[in-house]
């Protein structure tokens, strides 16, 4: 079945995701169907520090159908409790709680330097950040899409110009190769 992305905020009716669905780190933009995962606890929301708790302690293995997450990967640290490889190790746990096939949706800030004027804006991202998950076949890369939205609550703070290019949409497969 082909996957048709129509816009940053769904996947196409065509291909019905089925199963048990994350949305991390997610603010207040609670979405209907999902598990909304965020440090902070409010309605609607459960509470997961995912800096200091493992996402396993409450999925399943290969429990999971489809992961989103907006405008959160680049917040992630380099280090936690002294461990450098805290994004892998994060990557990781969420190729461990999915299904094979399981649909991987992250959006993040264009990858621009600009973007690093935010003090919790640790990285930028981009589809190059998952290289070796590709390259070891755990991860496909689908689709990279740049999504045009102008900056306008920003020109109001900074006198720089982000420019139209807001975010870019990652969408991975997760392979069968990583179930091994």
């Amino acid at each position: 079945m082909e996957l048709v992305v129509l816009s940053h905020e769904y996947i196409s009716p065509k291909y019905t995701i089925q199963g048990l669905k994350l949305n991390l780190g997610c603010g207040k933009q609670i979405k209907q169907g999902f598990d909304n995962i965020d440090i902070i606890k409010h309605k609607g929301i459960i509470k997961i520090d995912l800096f200091k708790e493992q996402l396993s302690n409450y999925y399943k293995k290969n429990s999971i159908d489809y992961v989103f997450s907006s405008h959160f990967f680049e917040h992630i640290p380099h280090n936690v409790k002294n461990d450098f490889t805290f994004f892998d190790s994060f990557v990781k746990e969420i190729l461990y709680i999915t299904k094979e096939n399981a649909i991987l949706d992250i959006v993040v800030p264009f990858p621009k330097l600009k973007m690093l004027i935010y003090p919790d804006h640790i990285r930028l991202i981009d589809s190059l950040t998952f290289s070796h998950f590709i390259l070891n076949n755990s991860l496909l890369l689908l689709k990279r899409e740049i999504i045009r939205k102008p900056n306008y609550h920003l020109k109001k703070y900074f006198k720089i110009n982000f420019g139209k290019k807001h975010s870019i949409r990652l969408l991975f497969r997760v392979m069968p190769k990583w179930r091994e």
